[in-house]
């Protein structure tokens, strides 16, 4: 049986992703890095995350921003709080990225 992902689901996977290693950080933030963006914008940081896929044959792929829209106060609270996990851990396990990418950590 196939488990039913959230839109939520989706996103966390994503933040999953993009911190799981020191080289996938450094990717991720160096993509944050060139649209300006900072981990305190949670709306820049979802757009940049890998998500909409697994989907039915068939369907198309959606993407981050047709999923932003389906998150409400309660997910977006529940994202932000996952993403400051993953944020703390990156800081944590990866000290280095912190002085490579200070603009991205204010």
């Amino acid at each position: 049986m196939k488990k039913s992902y959230s839109v939520v689901d989706e996103f966390k996977d994503g933040i999953d992703v993009v911190f799981s290693t020191e080289e996938q950080s450094r990717a991720f933030l160096q993509t944050l890095s060139f649209s300006g963006g900072r981990l305190s914008d949670l709306d820049r940081v979802l757009m940049h995350l890998p998500v909409g896929g697994g989907v039915d044959r068939g369907q198309p792929f959606a993407t981050s921003a047709e999923l932003r829209l389906q998150l409400n106060d309660t997910d977006r609270l529940e994202l932000q709080q996952n993403l400051a996990e993953a944020v703390q851990r990156v800081r944590t396990e990866f000290p280095n990225l912190l002085a490579e990418f200070s603009r991205q950590f204010a």
